[in-house]
């Protein structure tokens, strides 16, 4: 039976390849018995939170071990709930001057997903049945033939809103469409005043909704996320500039409020963090406490919101003993623990996984190899040795550690031998601890292709390539304080076993292009991003030239990914030109290939630093330094440029 299942699987997918969530709008097999309490209770703050007469945020902070199932529990959140309440998805910042910012664009991201019950996004959802709410109540005191037309129309389903005000680039369309912003604003001036921001957000809102045209969602995202678009493209949407001094940390905050209040007429937003590990590192220590000043401004100023964060034991330990209590208070007004599952639980999970593949676990293993595979100390550990033993089995690849299953009338003798090499073992303990340290500061290849870390490693790389691939065409927020920060982070990383120095250049009060210089012993580089339009490219990188005229000893290299649009000004384009012809000045535009890399590159460090990927760190980069040898982020940090 076992070799005609072998045989049979061949071709397929190996079932438990799959072993973590990299954002809760992806489907996963999933166990619902697996933390249905803790998973129930999360619907119930949700369900206080409606309740309750003020709509106070609330907070919880759900700790559990690496693999134990996080951002897993938020998945199954999704799933059950993306059709009432919104959920937003945020990853670990990287820069502790745009904290906000970054939140704010993960927001975006995050409502700009399709709810899969009726295909419209989750800011069409929100708009839908916030703006229908408003629209009841105002009804009762007016009886104008646009409202009645309205009503009638949605009477069924709120979301008919899109479908019944007529075709796309029609004036009965616009008409009613400028209608609604009107009556929203209307309402909102009412309630809340003109202070800020706020009636262009709203206005903004109003017009991604608006369009059915994918290309006029996508410009009206960007210019929600504070960009600066040309005037061709602004002319489309109907929209104006943003100022080009505006704080966009500010902007956000107030972005991030004008939702979480249209939300009151809507259901409470579940605002998830996730993989905050990283935060906790030594040369973190700033943006961590710029992370917990920038969730006490959301606390604030945020309400009808569930905001989540999802933290091993240690690291919500060290932030308790980091953060002053004002903060401490607020996120965590309710814990939530996971723990290991039983070995039953662990086995469930195992056959349901196999299911997909249409094959049994205990066909598939032998009683040894599976008691092997359920002794893994988290689910993610199982899952693991569940995929390595399938691919030793169905396509021969070797096992990271080869099992020798032991005779029953061996165990003792075992047993006794392994308590004898514990002993030997303790008395060397602080010496191989040593050994270890001093091999980890030394710059070793990893030559052996049969090294199963490395095997691990490359397995990684070509599963977060795809899913980055697959990704690269879906409506992202490019930042130059985002991208700056990834560099930062990978620079910070490799410093682990390389001379690095990590710096920033000024040019006294002048705006420059977001950057970071790396300085090695012998070379200096600075990686810039300037991916606004109009003026403000201009202006920059207009200073930009200046600073790297003045800086001969330095290498400068400015970045613009290739979806922003192209720079159609006179002047923008002459000083894009001047960088290129001075002898230590470079612009490049980042391709979708270069694009791809840099996201894994970054990727692989945030995991191995969130314990998703369980290796070593030093000795994961330097299989990366292998992998990526020509890319130029990784020659620039390894010196060999």
């Amino acid at each position: 039976m076992e070799r005609k299942t072998i045989q049979d699987l061949q071709g397929k997918s190996n079932p438990f390849a799959s072993t973590r969530v990299d954002n809760p709008f992806q489907t996963h097999v999933d166990l619902n018995s697996i933390y249905q309490g803790q998973f129930n209770f999360l619907k119930t703050l949700i369900t206080e939170i409606k309740n309750d007469f003020n709509h106070q945020t609330k907070g919880v902070v759900i700790i559990g071990d690496p693999g134990t199932g996080k951002t897993h529990l938020i998945m199954r959140l999704a799933k059950e709930l993306l059709k009432v309440n919104r959920l937003v998805f945020i990853r670990q910042p990287n820069n502790s001057d745009a904290v906000i910012y970054h939140i704010y664009s993960r927001i975006l991201e995050s409502l700009v997903e399709k709810v899969p019950e009726n295909n419209y996004t989750q800011l069409e959802n929100l708009l839908a049945n916030s703006f229908c709410k408003i629209l009841n109540r105002i009804a009762k005191r007016k009886n104008i033939q646009k409202e009645i037309y309205i009503l009638e129309s949605i009477q069924d389903n709120n979301l008919n809103i899109y479908t019944s005000l007529g075709s796309e680039g029609t004036q009965k369309k616009r008409d009613y469409w400028n209608y609604i912003e009107r009556i929203t604003i209307e309402w909102w001036l009412d309630r809340y005043g003109g202070a800020g921001y706020a009636k262009q957000i709203i206005k903004g809102i109003i017009k991604y909704c608006s369009y059915s045209d994918v290309n006029y969602k996508k410009l009206v995202t960007m210019w929600l996320a504070a960009d600066e678009l040309h005037p061709s493209e602004l002319h489309k949407i109907g929209l104006d500039n943003w100022h080009e001094e505006i704080s966009k940390e500010a902007f956000s905050l107030e972005a991030i409020s004008v939702l979480s209040k249209l939300s009151l007429l809507d259901e409470p937003i579940i605002i998830a963090f996730d993989q905050l590990e990283g935060l906790g590192l030594t040369y973190n220590r700033q943006l961590l406490l710029s992370f917990g000043e920038a969730i006490k401004e959301i606390f604030t100023h945020v309400p009808n919101s569930l905001i989540i964060l999802n933290l091993f034991p240690d690291r919500w330990q060290q932030f308790q003993e980091i953060f002053d209590n004002s903060i401490i208070d607020r996120i965590s007004q309710h814990q939530i623990y996971l723990e290991k599952p039983n070995q039953l639980e662990l086995k469930q999970i195992l056959q349901l996984k196999a299911q997909t593949a249409n094959v049994n676990v205990e066909t598939l293993f032998t009683p040894d190899e599976l008691a092997e595979i359920l002794s893994g100390d988290s689910i993610r550990t199982v899952l693991n040795k569940a995929a390595a033993y399938y691919r030793y089995k169905v396509n021969g690849i070797p096992l990271p550690r080869p099992i020798s299953p032991i005779p029953p009338t061996q165990e003792e003798e075992i047993l006794q031998r392994l308590d004898d090499l514990e002993t030997k073992f303790n008395q060397f303990k602080y010496f191989f601890n040593s050994i270890e340290d001093a091999f980890n500061t030394l710059n070793l290849e990893v030559d052996d292709i049969s090294n199963p870390s490395k095997n691990s490693v490359i397995i990684y790389l070509d599963k977060q390539k795809q899913i980055i691939e697959n990704n690269y065409n879906k409506l992202q927020i490019i930042s130059d304080s985002d991208d700056v920060g990834k560099v930062k982070i990978i620079a910070e990383a490799f410093a682990n076993f390389k001379d690095i120095n990590i710096e920033h250049l000024r040019l006294g009060t002048k705006r420059i292009p977001e950057q970071i210089l790396i300085n090695h012993k012998h070379q200096k580089f600075s990686i810039g991003f300037l991916q606004t339009d109009g003026t403000s490219f201009t202006s920059r990188i207009k200073n930009y030239n200046e600073l790297v005229i003045h800086c001969k000893d330095i290498n400068f290299l400015l970045w613009r990914d290739v979806r922003r649009p192209l720079i159609m000004g006179r002047v923008g384009k002459e000083e894009r030109e001047k960088l290129n012809n001075i002898p230590n000045g470079k612009f490049q535009i980042m391709n979708k290939e270069n694009r791809i890399n840099f996201e894994l590159i970054y990727q692989l460090v945030i995991d191995l630093n969130s314990k998703d990927l369980d290796i070593p760190l030093v000795q994961a980069l330097k299989i990366a330094k292998e992998r990526f040898q020509s890319y130029w982020l990784i020659k620039i940090l390894t010196g060999s440029i």
